[in-house]
Parts: structure tokens; sequence; C-alpha cells
């Protein structure tokens, strides 16, 4: 069995503001993107990321030691979708994909995921919510507040068998109305096991994010 990884940074990332990319923000002198990949060398028989095509030399420069750099597409399923036609995969291969912007992730979680999808085919990274979270149909008034006990907030990795993917995938007509893979799964009946995140994996989107990531990093040097 092989593991792989396939790290999603396509976005442009409008809402940090910034002249460049999210994911090549620096941390600590490091770009974001750099701090996720090298998190996942030790666990991967091989890594992918799918950035934008017009960042795909810088990214090349960047992370091209370590990863196969490729053009992503518009949206997240179009990027997982050609990272996966970069790969010919055996029946029992898996796929670890993750956001560019989430460089916390720890050893923990990986080793989880890798776990639950070797035994279940697919699996996801989640953490109960802290919040309470209300419903609206309209955005006016509030159509129901579910029981918070039983919400969790969506992480990654979200990893699959990766004959699964590719299938759920190439059948699915509506898979652009998801914003990620444990979605389309279970729209398309499938079981999707849990690996419970933590409150470091955070995913950097804004400028409040990169203050908050610092502070992370700090604590965990």
């Amino acid at each position: 069995m092989k593991v792989y990884a396939g790290i999603v940074a396509g976005g442009c990332g409008s809402r940090m503001g910034a002249d460049m990319p999210k994911q090549y923000i620096p941390l600590a002198g490091t770009p974001i993107l750099l701090h996720t990949v090298r998190a996942f060398l030790k666990f991967s028989d091989a890594v992918f990321v799918a950035c934008p095509e017009s960042f795909v030399e810088y990214t090349r420069q960047l992370v091209g030691e370590y990863a196969t750099v490729i053009p992503g597409g518009k949206t997240r399923m179009e990027s997982v979708k050609k990272i996966l036609e970069r790969i010919s995969p055996k029946d029992d291969d898996i796929i670890l994909t993750h956001d560019g912007v989430r460089p916390f992730i720890s050893e923990r979680i990986i080793k989880e995921n890798i776990e639950e999808a070797k035994k279940h085919l697919a699996c996801g990274t989640f953490i109960p919510t802290v919040d309470t979270i209300c419903l609206s149909e309209d955005g006016a008034v509030l159509s129901a507040v579910p029981d918070r006990t039983h919400m969790y907030n969506v992480q990654t990795p979200q990893t699959f068998n990766i004959n699964l993917l590719k299938e759920l995938l190439s059948s699915c007509e509506e898979k652009e109305k998801f914003t990620d893979l444990c979605g389309l799964a279970v729209f398309m009946g499938k079981k999707v096991h849990m690996v419970m995140g933590d409150s470091t994996n955070i995913k950097i989107t804004t400028p409040a994010d990169i203050t908050l990531a610092e502070a992370i990093l700090s604590r965990v040097e």
C-alpha cells in the first residue's frame, strides 16, 4: 500500500488582502505552504501540490524538492481531480487531501487519518464546535438552532482510498456544490469515519489568523 498527500493550494486569498496568495505568506521566515508540505513528508510516498497556474514556477522553486507541483483547477474539486490524474493507484492506496494553509497539522492527526482510511476507505478530521450554530433560510430570520452537541467543525486532512475518491469525483454531477470531499462522500451514500482534530489545526484565511499562527508557531518552537 502507498500513501499519497494531495495539498490543495489553488486559492487567491482575497480575504487576506495581501499582495500574494495567502499560502505564500511567510511565517517565521518560511512560506505557509512550505510548512504544510514538510508536515507530510515522513508519512507519504509522494506529495502533490495543486497551486494557481500563474504561480506554478514559483511554487516549484519553493517546494519542488519535496513535491510534484501542478496547476490547480478553478475549484477544490477540480484541483483534487487534477492531482488524482497523476496517480495510478493499486487497490489499497490512499490519499490524504489537505489545505495548503493549514500548516500546523499534527503527526497524530495524520497517523490516525491513515489508519482510519486503511480500515474504512473514507475519513475526515473534525473538531466539536464551541459555538452555537443557527440556520436561516433567508439570512433575515432564524429557521432552526441545532443541538450543539451534535455539531462539528470540518478540518483537513480528508483521507480516502484513491479508487473510491476517483469514482466519487467522476460519478457525481453535482460535485461542485460541495466545499469539501467528506460532504460529497456522504451525499453519495458513503460512510465517512471521524478523526478528532485539534484547535491548533487552523486554516489561515484572514490577517487575524496570521497573528494567531505566529503565536502557535512560537509556542510549538
